[in-house]
Order: structure tokens, then C-alpha cells, then sequence
């Protein structure tokens, strides 16, 4: 197998670790934040499926992997059944799936598209939305009971509009005088953010991150 690292695979024990003590369990990434009452998912039958999740609007990734339309799904959030998750030997089957596929981009995301296809329940879009930092606006959903902050500017670095729900949550936690520093930045954070700073017409500014941008990319 390749040489993945530990981060990536420690999700895959957690149903493992659980046999035993729960049936379900919920795993959700960093960047989401909880923003209804869960009672849905814990009321959610997932008719004998191994997990429940949100597909993820990437036909590229179903076609590169022979999957059916619409059901590549996004494994930030995780709803699994861990008795069927260990009769089925799944973890065992996700390491044989990146070992003998070497087009994977996301070790474990698409490992588990590839063993779990026909084994999944799809959630519906308030259930899992997804919001992206450069196109905030793309799906018109109510009651959104998890938003998970996807693409590579998140909340915390502290530019996103002050009505998403992180930042109402962020002022009442003792990280609620954090301020994020540009220096660490990577080269793909500094020209999304010149990109978007650009469609704002804040031309300067976009200047400004862009030379950023592209003094990592020439030193790099």
C-alpha cells in the first residue's frame, strides 16, 4: 500500500475503536459547525446501508472510478453503522481499495466511494451543507443542521462575512479575540483570496496577495 499518512487513515479505526460500546457513530471534519438539533440524524434509518452522507457533485471522480451517476459522496461527515461497518470487514476492504488503485487524489474519501458503492444513504442537502468561501451563495437551503466550510480558505482566517454561523459561535468561545496571520499562507489560500479580493473589485488588495502568490510560486 502506499504510504499514506496516519491522519488520513485514523477516521477509518474509529468504528473499530467503537465496536462494542455504541452502534453509530458521527464523524464530522474540523471545519464543520453544528447549527440545528441533530434529532434527524439520530432518528435516520439507514436500512441496513454501512453509513449515511452527502453526494458531492463530482462526476470527474465517478467517472475516473467506474461509480454510478450521483453517487460520489463527500466524507467529511459520516453517519456509520459500526456493526455493519465491521461485518462487512470494510476497514480491511479500504486498504486493499488503496492499494491496487493508483489514480486516488483523495486516499480516503475515495477509497471509501470505491468499497461503498450500493452501501450508502444519501443525506439530504440541509443535512450536510456545503459552503464554499468563494461561492457562498450556491445552494438556497433552510434549517441547515451542519455546515461544513469546504475549499481552502476556511472561517478562521478570519474574512469570511461576520453572519456565518462560525463567527456567531467563534464570539462566544475563548477563541473569540483570535486574529489569523496571512504569513503562513499557502500559495493556493493567496490566490483564491487575490481572486476573490478581484471580483470585489478591491483591486489594490488583490494586487497585493497576488504578488504573494506568485513570490511562493517562483521561490518554490
Amino acid at each position: 500500500m502506499a504510504p499514506y499518512s496516519l491522519d488520513i487513515l485514523t477516521r477509518l479505526l474509529i468504528p473499530s475503536l467503537l465496536h462494542g460500546i455504541t452502534d453509530k457513530v458521527l464523524y464530522l471534519d474540523a471545519d464543520i459547525v453544528c447549527d440545528e438539533k441533530i434529532n434527524s440524524f439520530l432518528a435516520l434509518d439507514l436500512k441496513g446501508n454501512v453509513l449515511a452522507a452527502r453526494t458531492d457533485n463530482t462526476p470527474h471522480n465517478e467517472n475516473k472510478f467506474g461509480l454510478k451517476p450521483n453517487t460520489y459522496f463527500n466524507a467529511g461527515l459520516l453517519y456509520i453503522d459500526i456493526n455493519e461497518w465491521q461485518e462487512q470487514d470494510i476497514y480491511k476492504k479500504i486498504l486493499k481499495a488503496l492499494e491496487v488503485n493508483k489514480n486516488i487524489f483523495l486516499p480516503d474519501q475515495d477509497a471509501l466511494n470505491i468499497v461503498l458503492q450500493g452501501k450508502v444513504t444519501y443525506l439530504p442537502q440541509n443535512h450536510h451543507y456545503h459552503y464554499f468561501f468563494d461561492k457562498p451563495n450556491h445552494e438556497i437551503v433552510t434549517k441547515k443542521i451542519f455546515i461544513h466550510y469546504l475549499g481552502c480558505i476556511k472561517p478562521w482566517h478570519g474574512i469570511f462575512s461576520e453572519t456565518v454561523p462560525f463567527n456567531k459561535y467563534k464570539a462566544n468561545s475563548p477563541w473569540k479575540d483570535y486574529k489569523h496571520s496571512w504569513v503562513s499562507a499557502t500559495s493556493l489560500q493567496l490566490r483564491v483570496y487575490a481572486r476573490y479580493l478581484f471580483r470585489q473589485k478591491k483591486y489594490i488588495s488583490g494586487f497585493k496577495y497576488f504578488f504573494k502568490y506568485l513570490k511562493i510560486k517562483i521561490a518554490a
